[in-house]
């Protein structure tokens, strides 16, 4: 899957790269193989949906057309219609008599989120790319319970992906897939079955940068900014936050 959503202006010198606004699609396309051997497979599109980008309302507008505005962005986000052209490729395959056979789907790292991966059917399988610094945990044990009493949602922490491919506690394993028209061997590292903390916590930060109307990418920038500053081990934007969630 893939989307666009600037393109190269035709018109422009050759010795400069202007871009101009295009239109936004997310494509989904099959691989097809004559047989079952490691040859180059084609891939073919089997959807095309449009994904307009919503014209932001002036800044005098009425607070119900922005809350409107608001919430229909949420609703076109890449992510959230990702999920559903996955869902309705799956339902489809399930109709033409294909239920039995399972949905492999390869995508960006900005559909790897929550967006996604709590919304994907039955005998589906998406593979996308996370953070190498981001925060994994292990299934907790059934029989423990959190300080409240309630059930724990992560066990053990992991190492970072980063330092589980530095780490020699994790052994390497090699694959062979085809790729650039012959079969390779590729060294790779496994772990499974791990939770992500960093999809929970990076949506509340979203739900609550949208509660005070701060963009979210703008709580990212300042955030940095906060991290940067010498001599300042007391980050007062991630207290508030954590306050707040």
């Amino acid at each position: 899957m893939d989307g666009a959503k600037w393109m190269r202006d035709p018109l422009g010198p050759p010795f400069q790269t202007n871009l101009v606004w295009g239109q936004r699609f997310i494509q989904t396309s099959l691989s097809l193989c004559s047989r079952m051997e490691n040859i180059q497979a084609t891939t073919v599109p089997v959807d095309l949906h449009h994904c307009p980008s919503l014209k932001k309302p002036k800044k005098d507008c009425a607070e119900q057309d922005y809350k409107l505005y608001r919430e229909t962005q949420k609703k076109t986000k890449l992510s959230i219609v990702g999920a559903q052209r996955i869902s309705a490729l799956r339902k489809g395959l399930d109709l033409d008599g294909h239920s039995e056979k399972r949905l492999v789907v390869s995508v960006d790292g900005s559909y790897t989120n929550e967006s996604v991966l709590k919304k994907l059917d039955k005998n589906v399988t998406l593979i996308g790319r996370i953070r190498k610094d981001c925060r994994l945990y292990e299934l907790p044990d059934c029989s423990e319970t959190n300080e409240k009493g309630g059930k724990r949602v992560y066990g053990r922490e992991l190492p970072t992906p980063e330092q589980i491919r530095q780490s020699q506690d994790y052994e390497w394993k090699e694959v062979k897939a085809w790729a650039a028209g012959k079969v390779h061997t590729f060294p790779v590292k496994t772990v499974d079955t791990v939770r992500w903390r960093n999809l929970i916590n990076q949506f509340r930060a979203i739900n609550w940068t949208d509660s005070v109307k701060i963009n979210f990418s703008d709580f990212v920038t300042m955030e940095n900014k906060q991290r940067s500053t010498k001599n300042n081990p007391i980050h007062v934007l991630s207290n508030l936050f954590y306050a707040r969630n």
